[in-house]
């Protein structure tokens, strides 16, 4: 049974298309810096919006986003419309996909999410949620 999973979605607000999909069992910031590295591959975006989790505000991610010449923008606590898209899509996954099982291990949750979110994206990769 996994008793902690972290993940980190990166989604392209503007198309609506999901970058990346990482899970982890973990906290640790090279987690966070090697999921971002992922979906900066994929695209650049002018700004990157977070939540101020701690990864997320460390020195390793804050490098790799200014490196990559691209603005930041944090959502403060209760903000009504931060990160709305990532907040439909987990909500989506807890009440239709993770509520329904018992995870044995890591992997499999990550398997069988990684496939739950698949099937919501539309033919052109776009996210289907809401």
């Amino acid at each position: 049974m996994v008793s902690l999973a972290v993940s980190m979605t990166t989604l392209d607000w503007f198309s609506r298309h999901l970058l990346t999909q990482r899970l982890s069992t973990t906290l640790e910031t090279a987690f966070f810096t090697e999921a971002l590295r992922e979906a900066l591959e994929h695209a650049c975006p002018e700004i990157f919006n977070a939540d101020q989790d701690v990864q997320l505000t460390s020195q390793e991610v804050t490098n790799i986003i200014l490196n990559a010449v691209i603005g930041i923008s944090m959502d403060a606590s209760g903000r009504g419309y931060g990160n709305i898209l990532s907040g439909v899509l987990w909500r989506t996954v807890e009440h239709e996909e993770s509520c329904s099982y018992d995870y044995r291990a890591a992997f499999e949750a990550s398997s069988l999410l990684a496939i739950f979110i698949v099937s919501r994206l539309d033919t052109e990769g776009r996210l289907n949620v809401g």
